[in-house]
């Protein structure tokens, strides 16, 4: 280790820990005039981390600058901060082996028309060469100063198979606030809600703005550049000196080695919920018993029961890959739109309460109790009739289905005459059972008294999931004698004849 003072207050540490006979590393720093030009020699395919601090002392903090990959040709890196300090002490650690980022989760969020965007989706179009992720938030300057640049590189990368998405990980915003900012900016970008913060968490964002731009590796997505998109401090008081994402994404779309894989990125607080005390027993069981036990119960249409404590911590870690794709609880109605009585998604506050759980290890403190395993299961589900309705009045069947061990079967349509009653009746509720859940998909049942499949006049349907229940109060829906009800079976197939 080497340190060298300059007269300009600019200070640079060689720093090469492991080194053992190999070509030493070098850095050389230019203050001749404009920002601390720094540039380093060494191994070739080399990665090294550039670090920055105020003073000398020797446990002075050291801050992140960037990540250079080091070629043959590697540019000078500007230290464009140095314009606004009056010291500033360089260091670069050499890594001994290179970076390799992990692939990226898959997640769902909605943007600010209301359309869903899914990552993992645009691994299956082979027009998409790169996803380049931008993090802002409402009101942030920074993030105003950059809408032009990021309009540009939108039109000029779009046509080389880059998407551009705007994330916006302040749960203080909304789809309304977001819109008008939109509008009044000119942004061209989708902006992402992620109302949640799972995303910003996800990726360890903290500040708006900052991009991630992902390449296609296999099946999934990794990250090749992350961190400013430029190097503009003040909004016109110096131009930037390197335009680090615009510049990543052309040696991407080249072929060519990335030379800065990282920079620093500073802006606005993006102010992410802090982390809350979590309890199983008070916090995550009710959770669970409230949106999630209707489908993962014994004899229910999930694929596993969460019947205790163990049986969800054995899962957890496909729960958070479910909830951080949208998948689960399964709920596609935008609530920016309208809101439901039997709604049983995941309220934002409620996904980043059970991530966190899982992020924090989804422990069960020695003193908690399970009231999972205390709720009593239903043992006739979905065959018993609804409790709360009483007996009924009729029971109309349709014949008895064969279905084949493999292929798709097409939807039939069964009609079914009403012979229970001789008179007109005003249902107050119609419910419908299957007879052999594991090939029953669902079932809709509507007036079938038109010809062919028209599918007017709903009454009733079973759908995995979905608890049976009567008709609004003081409404109910007509069933005229010998009326004609058409059965929509949707039918899989499970491997064996039934």
């Amino acid at each position: 280790m080497r340190f060298i003072s300059t007269s300009l207050f600019v200070s640079l540490i060689l720093f090469a820990p492991w080194l053992t006979g190999a070509q030493p590393t070098e850095l050389k720093i230019d203050r001749s005039s404009g920002p601390a030009r720094l540039r380093i020699s060494g191994e070739t395919g080399r990665q090294y981390t550039l670090e920055g601090s105020s003073a000398a002392a020797p446990d002075a903090p050291w801050d992140f600058l960037a990540t250079i990959n080091l070629t043959s040709d590697s540019p000078a890196w500007f230290d464009s901060a140095s314009l606004l300090m009056p010291q500033r002490f360089y260091r670069a650690v050499k890594w001994e082996d290179p970076v390799s980022p992990s692939a990226v989760r898959n997640f769902r969020l909605i943007d600010h028309l209301g359309v869903s965007h899914e990552l993992y989706s645009p691994l299956r179009n082979p027009a998409v060469q790169a996803v380049v992720l931008i993090f802002t938030r409402n009101g942030c300057a920074k993030i105003h100063n950059l809408v032009p640049a990021l309009n540009a590189m939108k039109t000029r990368f779009a046509a080389q198979g880059v998407l551009f998405w705007m994330i916006d990980s302040n749960n203080g915003d909304s789809r309304s606030n977001i819109l008008a900012e939109v509008n009044q900016l000119g942004i061209k970008l989708p902006v992402l809600h992620d109302a949640a913060e799972l995303v910003a968490h996800e990726f360890g964002v903290q500040a708006a703005p900052e991009a991630i731009a992902l390449q296609k590796v296999e099946e999934s997505w990794v990250a090749f550049y992350r961190g400013a998109v430029y190097d503009r401090l003040l909004s016109d008081a110096f131009a930037p000196t390197q335009q680090y994402l615009s510049n990543a994404l052309s040696s991407f779309l080249a072929s060519q080695p990335v030379a800065v894989l990282a920079s620093r990125a500073a802006g606005c607080d993006l102010g992410l919920t802090p982390p809350q005390e979590i309890s199983y027993s008070a916090d995550i069981a009710p959770l669970l018993q409230a949106k999630c036990i209707r489908c993962h119960s014994p004899g229910n249409i999930a694929s596993w029961a969460m019947t205790n404590y163990s049986a969800v911590s054995n899962r957890a870690s496909s729960m958070r890959t479910e909830i951080l794709a949208g998948r689960m609880p399964p709920w596609k109605a935008d609530p920016n739109f309208s809101l439901f009585t039997n709604d049983f998604s995941l309220s934002p506050a409620e996904a980043r309460l059970l991530v966190q759980w899982i992020d924090d290890g989804a422990a069960k403190g020695s003193e908690e109790a399970d009231p999972l395993a205390a709720l009593s299961s239903p043992t006739n589900y979905p065959f018993g009739w609804p409790a709360d309705l009483g007996p009924p009045d009729a029971v109309l069947t349709i014949p008895a289905q064969s279905i084949p061990a493999t292929g798709v079967v097409n939807y039939r349509y069964l009609n079914v005459n009403n012979t229970a009653f001789t008179s007109n009746v005003w249902l107050r509720a119609a419910v419908v059972r299957p007879g052999n859940t594991r090939v029953v998909h669902h079932c809709l049942v509507f007036d079938g008294s038109g010809t062919g499949t028209g599918l007017d006049g709903f009454f009733a349907g079973y759908v995995p999931g979905a608890d049976a229940t009567s008709y609004p109060a003081d409404t109910g829906k007509l069933l005229a004698p010998n009326q004609t009800l058409q059965f929509q079976m949707h039918y899989i197939t499970v491997g064996s004849n039934q």
